[in-house]
């Protein structure tokens, strides 16, 4: 314990200690406002009487990214965010959420053209399998009844695949495939959160292959208050090589627990995180959780977790200094603004992590605890197999090239 103790405080004095400020750079890029500054001249309280440097409302378009196409067609069809980037036979295409009743958009990068998928395809639970099909959930009325909608690499064509269940599942958190099977996350009317997972070619969804996500060691940890006043909140889930899975959620005033757990519904404590919710933080309503290539697991901006390698009981880990270029003039009853949990949604060779946010998006630098809020669109930013980014600004798609995130030596 001592030295699961030791570590623990290291790696929060060695995180604690990095800058906060957001690089400048100005002078060594020749961009200008290449990051938008702090909005506070002050420190971070709650006051009325809070000084800002800036109107929050400036505009900022990323520098050195590449517009690849501009949505000119429909301008009732604004692009809002890529959901994912499937590798095709010849090349790559973007499926983009639009904030309209269309719902889903699909760019081929290689001829240019784009179709629609239809509109009962829920935006926000896309995934892509070990093959890269293009995985989506589908509004369906049926009673137990899961159903998805599958587009291959090679066809426009939307395939539907419907699973019988006997399990009151509720509302779909999200779903995430492995090599042989998908695990899933639901919230039920209780509410309570159910974990389990599946086989396509089974065709139904077996009772036995789940369990509420709190039963069990998680039960040591949260208190009836935490379910009944609803400060409990997910965190998002991840799926292992060995398939087990890993999930994490939050309790107010408590901080943010992870666990693994394996195709038995054992569950087991790997990691905690300390933190006090404060009364200007805005959470993402979404999960938080994203693995990079190194097998680091990072939980918003809270930290990250090396999934490979154990300190006594937990995993290694670190603590992230929060950032003040996440502060946002947005609406919020407690204050002037608002103090944002981003979401991680890709790092880079380079090892930057890159951020949505409300305020807009932003990369990470771990080594140095440099932050950068390098534009005000509130896109996830995505990573293809060839290490080039997307993201949306101002109804077009932007890229940035594999060349300006390879790994500095």
């Amino acid at each position: 314990m001592k030295k699961q103790l030791f570590f623990f405080f290291l790696s929060l004095i060695l995180t604690s200690c990095q800058a906060l400020q957001c690089v400048n750079l100005t002078e060594e890029s020749g961009k200008k406002d290449y990051c938008l500054p702090n909005i506070l001249t002050e420190g971070i309280h709650n006051s009325d009487e809070v000084k800002m440097t800036i109107e929050d409302d400036t505009s900022l378009e990323p520098a050195m990214w590449v517009k690849v196409y501009e949505n000119k067609a429909n301008q009732d069809d604004v692009f809002y965010s890529p959901i994912l980037v499937q590798k095709t036979g010849h090349g790559n295409r973007i499926f983009i959420e639009t904030n309209s009743y269309i719902g889903i958009l699909v760019f081929d990068l290689e001829t240019s053209e784009m179709f629609q998928l239809p509109s009962n395809i829920y935006p926000d639970y896309g995934f892509l399998d070990q093959n890269q099909n293009a995985w989506f959930i589908v509004s369906d009325d049926r009673n137990n009844v899961l159903t998805f909608a599958k587009i291959g690499t090679n066809s426009n064509i939307v395939e539907y695949v419907s699973l019988e269940t006997d399990i009151e599942l509720g509302q779909i958190v999200q779903v995430v495939p492995n090599k042989e099977s998908y695990w899933i996350v639901s919230r039920t009317e209780d509410p309570r959160y159910l974990i389990g997972h599946f086989r396509l070619e089974d065709g139904k969804l077996m009772s036995e292959n789940f369990a509420l996500m709190l039963e069990g060691e998680p039960e040591r940890f949260i208190t009836s208050d935490d379910l009944r006043d609803s400060t409990l909140r997910f965190r998002g889930m991840i799926v292992e090589e060995d398939g087990n899975a890993v999930f994490s959620y939050s309790v107010r005033d408590k901080g943010v627990y992870t666990f693994r757990i394996n195709t038995e519904l054992e569950k087991t404590l790997i990691n905690y995180i300390n933190y006090s919710k404060l009364s200007i933080d805005l959470e993402h309503p979404g999960p938080q959780l994203f693995l990079d290539r190194t097998n680091r697991l990072w939980i918003g901006d809270y930290g990250w977790i090396n999934l490979t390698e154990n300190a006594d009981y937990y995993a290694n880990s670190a603590i992230i200094y929060r950032s003040p270029v996440l502060v946002s003039a947005d609406i919020n009853p407690e204050a002037p603004y608002v103090w944002a949990r981003p979401v991680p949604t890709a790092v880079t060779a380079d090892r930057r992590v890159w951020y949505q946010s409300i305020r807009g998006t932003a990369w990470f630098q771990p080594e140095t605890g440099e932050w950068c809020m390098f534009s005000t669109s509130r896109s996830k930013v995505l990573e293809d197999s060839d290490g080039n980014l997307w993201m949306v600004y101002d109804n077009a798609l932007y890229m940035l090239p594999a060349s300006e995130t390879s790994k500095k030596e």
